[in-house]
């Protein structure tokens, strides 16, 4: 007998889901707080030859002008794939504040004219999507249930069914996740926090919501079971990684205070999200989805993979670098973590 459970799902903090690919500064454009998509060959396919050649004909940076100038004089008449909003996020320019990093930035590089190698660092990472339209993929949320079901031992002597390869036996092929309906809302232009700086991507926001199905085959799995491994084996990860982060504290010095200060904050977002996990009901869970929300919570426990502790032959010692490393903030907030409750 087959169970289908339809999921809301709540992003509770940024998430980002890449497609693997980035969106050149000549497919978009910032105007007014908004970014729009157009695909560049769409745009200049139908120009004649010489309209083609002096748009194209220059180095990189005076066509990214040229094509941006274009673009703007004909932007009544250009086919946008989508239009997103753009981080209202403050920054640093040159040494100068600005209250909107990604769209001054943006047009900080447009006024460049003169090849350099910061040129391309306003392209874009793009969120997994089709047809101009996004979506979380079943395969990340059967992962983060996957890992969670396998750390918590609901299913006994896997390692054997998984050596062997013995697909017919593996019992994750009773468990179907669907991916989320498709939407062109919530997605918003944004930099995450990392050692690279202007690294943009597509970010779905705070608050936005969705839907999934969680099919199960043959009574294989129980709902209650699954939803018990997902928070129990996310519950331990973060209150690990709380404790990691306040006994590394604890051995840096007052001249590490930049560190020291990074990790109070992912401190406090990890508080938030311990406050989040215990009020679920039995019927919720939380996960984390995506890019920059820490290895801890996408692998099976083991010595090895473990944060807060240098690897044998690993250089870095605890006072030499921002620990943990596989953290991303965007605008102060940890990435990667929604809220998924059964509504049917």
């Amino acid at each position: 007998m087959n169970k289908v459970f339809k999921i809301q799902l709540e992003v509770n903090t940024p998430v980002h889901i890449g497609s693997g690919k980035d969106i050149s500064i000549n497919d978009y454009v910032i105007k007014d707080g908004k970014f729009y998509k157009y695909n560049i060959n769409s745009v200049i396919k139908d120009l004649s030859e010489e309209k083609k050649k002096e748009l194209l004909d220059n180095n990189f940076a005076q066509s990214r002008r040229l094509i941006y100038d274009y673009v703007i004089n004909n932007f009544d008449n250009i086919n946008f794939e989508y239009t997103a909003k753009v981080s209202q996020k403050k920054g640093k320019i040159k040494g100068k504040f600005t209250k909107n990093l990604v769209e001054d930035l943006y047009k900080e590089n447009l006024k460049n004219t003169i090849d350099n190698r910061n040129l391309n660092q306003l392209a874009i990472k793009s969120f997994i999507g089709v047809n101009g339209k996004k979506y979380i993929p079943g395969s990340s949320i059967k992962g983060a249930i996957r890992t969670a079901i396998l750390s918590e031992g609901l299913i006994k002597n896997y390692s054997e069914i998984e050596n062997n390869k013995n697909i017919k036996n593996d019992p994750f092929k009773f468990l179907m996740i669907t991916d989320t309906q498709l939407f062109n809302e919530g997605i918003e232009i944004s930099s995450i926090d990392r050692v690279s700086k202007n690294n943009f991507a597509e970010i779905l926001n705070t608050g936005f919501k969705t839907n999934f199905q969680i099919k199960i085959r043959e009574n294989s799995f129980e709902i209650g079971n699954i939803i018990s491994c997902i928070n129990n084996f996310n519950k331990k990860a973060v209150e690990y990684s709380i404790n990691g982060l306040k006994t590394m504290n604890k051995s840096l010095s007052y001249k590490d205070s930049k560190k020291i200060e990074k990790n109070n904050l992912i401190i406090e977002n990890f508080e938030k999200i311990s406050i989040l996990q215990k009020n679920c009901s039995k019927d919720e869970f939380i996960i984390n989805l995506g890019f920059g929300g820490g290895k801890i919570f996408k692998t099976i426990p083991s010595t090895n993979n473990r944060l807060f502790r240098p690897g044998k032959n690993s250089k870095i010692s605890i006072k030499s670098s921002s620990v943990p490393l596989t953290y991303n903030l965007v605008e102060k907030n940890l990435m990667g973590w929604v809220k998924c409750k059964i509504i049917n």
